[in-house]
């Protein structure tokens, strides 16, 4: 599902039968396309949006990553209250504007190292990718918890979480290249990413955490 002429889904959300085809495509398309629409919805941003999202995230058959990501993409659109979420054999009740529901604390050092690697990524990344970085993060912690390691390194941490999401993405990225943008030095980077990895598992492991990655 591509965007016409090169124009943005907010340029075309004013045009009826453009608005009409994301929503149809939201609810009848593949995985794919569902997931390109939750991006462009996260753009387009307005009341109807919301409500189409939050629509979603009933649908009993619906893939749990695409509404994990329309979760990101409420967030980001400023919802902070609790929404119904049906998981397939249950509903549960979430609250987006929290990082992680699973963790019983949230340490500073913890959103220092996510604040930073979002920042850096978000010029060049879609929401998809911000969305995986936090989870492939939250993935780590969880694994790790009690014995979460001392937060005393945060740029090496979050060159780290950059690097592996733009690899399990299919983005060309090199710890040199990584290591440039936040000061450090390349074996800096590889050596938080074997960290990561050696909790989360190695690449066919780390691709349960980003499930549409596999057919980029």
């Amino acid at each position: 599902m591509g965007v016409a002429g090169g124009r943005s889904p907010v340029d075309l959300a004013d045009n009826p039968l453009v608005r009409s085809s994301f929503f149809w495509a939201l609810r009848y398309g593949d995985d794919r396309t569902k997931l390109q629409v939750i991006q462009a919805f996260g753009l387009i941003g307005d009341h109807e949006v919301e409500e189409a999202l939050k629509s979603f995230l009933l649908e009993p058959d619906e893939d749990i990553y695409l509404k994990d990501l329309a979760l990101y993409v409420l967030r980001s659109l400023g919802v902070n209250y609790e929404l119904p979420v049906c998981t397939g054999e249950a509903t549960l009740m979430i609250d987006p504007s929290r990082t992680s529901s699973q963790l019983p604390i949230w340490k500073n050092e913890w959103q220092a190292v996510l604040d930073l690697a979002s920042e850096q990524m978000r010029s060049n990344t879609d929401i998809q990718q911000q969305h995986d970085l936090e989870s492939l993060w939250v993935q780590y912690l969880n694994l790790s918890y009690p014995d979460t390691p001392s937060i005393s390194h945060i740029e090496g941490w979050a060159a780290a979480l950059e690097y592996l999401t733009a690899k399990m993405n299919h983005r060309p990225m090199s710890y040199e290249k990584v290591a440039e943008r936040y000061g450090i030095s390349s074996s800096t980077v590889r050596r938080y990413c074997r960290r990561i990895e050696e909790v989360c598992g190695e690449k066919d492991a780390l691709k349960t955490i980003f499930p549409m990655c596999n057919n980029n």
